[in-house]
């Protein structure tokens, strides 16, 4: 299938993918969601057009070492897995992301390692058990959306003032009972 673009194998009961992404040149969206993988039972071959992958809804704890295999992804969805051993090593090789889901993985912390993903326009952690947000979410300059609700943050961090790129702030659903002098020099 050399001109395939979109692969969606999810939904299945897939406890092992091993993907030869060489015999599929153009593919761009592989979709992996809703089956049993966990951290070591996903490989990929490393290419240079895959662009979403979305490993949503499986079993695995932490990012998977064959995301770092796709060394142009900009859409990586984690969310409904179990994400805990995340930490500052997780993103090392995701410099091109822009867009990451969190959404529901259990999380009480977000590694400071999160800085890694300085092309970062997205970031989505709805529904975890986030306390507070590390120092380093302010060194993200392209950050636009943060998605923060139904968490169990009590303060948002001062730092904030620093992405200048913010349009969007969801924070609604947490323990907040004010918010920082800073974010007024949000635009």
């Amino acid at each position: 299938f050399t001109e395939m673009k979109e692969l969606n194998l999810g939904g299945n009961e897939l406890k092992n993918a091993n993907i030869d992404l060489t015999r599929l040149p153009k593919l761009k969206h592989l979709w992996l969601n809703a089956n049993q993988l966990s951290n070591n039972s996903l490989t990929l071959t490393p290419n240079k057009t895959l662009r979403i992958l979305n490993i949503q809804n499986n079993r695995f704890t932490d990012v998977p070492a064959a995301v770092q295999a796709c060394k142009k992804l900009s859409s990586l969805w984690l969310g409904y897995n179990k994400l805990s051993q995340l930490n500052d090593q997780s993103f090392q090789g995701l410099r091109r992301l822009r867009d990451i889901n969190l959404y529901s993985c259990d999380l009480n912390t977000l590694p400071q390692g999160i800085n890694k993903l300085r092309r970062l326009e997205v970031i989505d952690l709805y529904h975890n058990n986030l306390k507070e947000l590390p120092s380093s979410i302010g060194r993200m300059r392209r950050l636009q959306q943060l998605a923060l609700s139904n968490n169990q943050l009590t303060q948002l961090p001062q730092n904030l003032r620093k992405l200048r790129r913010l349009q969007a702030l969801y924070a609604h659903h947490n323990k907040l009972s004010s918010l920082p002098n800073s974010i007024k020099r949000l635009k």
